[in-house]
């Protein structure tokens, strides 16, 4: 498995590969990881916690483009994310495929398996495919690449864009079996390459059993009628919407200021928060908290009468909604209705869809909700069948029938 981003380094992303890990064992396989030696970044020891205490992983060395402090950070950090191609690790890639070559005969590797972003991990599993072509290879896209909406944003994007979409092709073409995170992103890939259709699935991110073993839903004796949003806020993906709502609903005395609080948890920059929290006269009702090991944040989100989901794009999930969905409490998704996020609450009927944009009906759903905190009542049922699909055993056990086919 090569996984670029794992355990200990922090964050959403890297639970995909990290579970996996932890449960392919159970489905017949054993892991053997390849990622990079923690060098900066988001920390977070309790991701360790549950994979196997057996589990073999080769912590490679890297140099850290992209976390670093002061000047020369910002500079190493923007020759880091705009120069090099297909991202800061390309040089984590180049340095050590020879060795991760060595390690696949050392231990007669039959399969690997490669997961973005970082890109540099299929082109490091594309290297050994061309050294090793009886290896069967899986790759694996947790985001979009060159279909990323994102992707285009900035000229210095646009001008690498031609280089990375010829790149991406040679992944696409070569790999034995493609996996992508929802079923957009798999009919973007089959349109660009229609040969994929016949090697190629979607699975979703997910949620662990075992992660909510001592999770407490302990929102009954708030004060306040309080709201959680919980992840990254970049580029479209801004709160702009639902505090602009939240601000109207308290001007018009629809919500008592005074019994409404809404938090964002995560990395976020400080003078931005501050920034909008002003704007919007939020002062005492919004509140932000710095990122939390993923082993404190389901009882932290616990205490929420609201779940906040907020996406503009229609072909991502976001890897907060499958957690969302299991620590039953409404959430209000403010998401494109067509799209990915979007289908997942429907289907498991846990809470309210709303266009991203829509600030009357994000402030119908809120005032909504509210109206029934304050009158001692919750109207939520959710799908309980529908959302054991989402578990992470479940989709591990895919991935290993994505194996068998490949």
């Amino acid at each position: 498995m090569i996984a670029n981003e794992f355990p200990p380094i922090g964050g959403s992303g890297v639970q995909r590969s990290a579970k996996f890990a932890k449960y392919l064992p159970e489905f017949g396989y054993e892991p053997i990881i390849v990622t990079k030696k923690y060098c900066g970044g988001l920390y977070d020891e309790s991701l360790l916690k549950d994979l196997p205490s057996d589990l073999k992983r080769h912590d490679l060395e890297s140099t850290d483009w992209v976390n670093g402090k002061g000047f020369l950070g910002k500079v190493k950090r923007a020759v880091g994310t705009r120069i090099f191609i297909p991202d800061a690790e390309f040089f984590w890639y180049r340095k050590n495929r020879k060795h991760v070559l060595s390690l696949v005969d050392e231990f007669n590797i039959t399969i690997l398996y490669s997961t973005s972003y970082p890109y540099s991990d299929h082109l490091l599993a594309e290297y050994i495919k061309r050294k090793r072509p009886h290896v069967k290879w899986i790759a694996d896209f947790r985001d979009e690449w060159t279909n990323n909406p994102y992707s285009t944003e900035k000229l210095w994007m646009r001008l690498r864009h031609p280089i990375e979409r010829k790149l991406e092709l040679g992944i696409v073409e070569n790999c034995d079996f493609l996996i992508t995170n929802t079923p957009f992103m798999l009919k973007n890939f089959i349109t660009d390459t229609p040969d994929i259709a016949h090697h190629s699935t979607y699975i979703p991110n997910g949620f662990d059993h075992d992660d909510f073993a001592d999770y407490r839903q302990s929102n009954q004796d708030n004060d306040r009628f309080h709201m959680v949003y919980s992840g990254a806020l970049y580029g479209r993906r801004k709160p702009d919407h639902v505090l602009m709502a939240l601000s109207e609903l308290i001007g018009e005395g629809a919500i008592d200021r005074d019994r409404v609080s809404i938090e964002f948890i995560g990395n976020y920059h400080e003078h931005i928060m501050k920034g909008h929290a002003d704007h919007f006269c939020l002062d005492g009702v919004m509140s932000v908290t710095g990122y939390m090991s993923h082993g404190d944040l389901l009882n932290h989100m616990g205490k929420a009468n609201l779940l906040l989901l907020i996406e503009s794009e229609k072909n991502f999930y976001t890897g907060k909604v499958f957690e969302y969905i299991k620590l039953n409490i409404p959430v209000l998704a403010t998401v494109p209705i067509d799209g990915a996020a979007a289908s997942v609450i429907l289907d498991t009927n846990t809470g309210d869809v709303v266009n991203t944009e829509d600030v009357t009906a994000i402030k119908q759903s809120i005032h909504s909700r509210y109206v029934q905190w304050t009158q001692g009542e919750q109207r939520y049922e959710p799908d309980v069948d529908a959302i054991e699909k989402f578990s992470r055993k479940a989709q591990t056990e895919a991935l290993a029938k994505c194996f068998k086919k490949a």
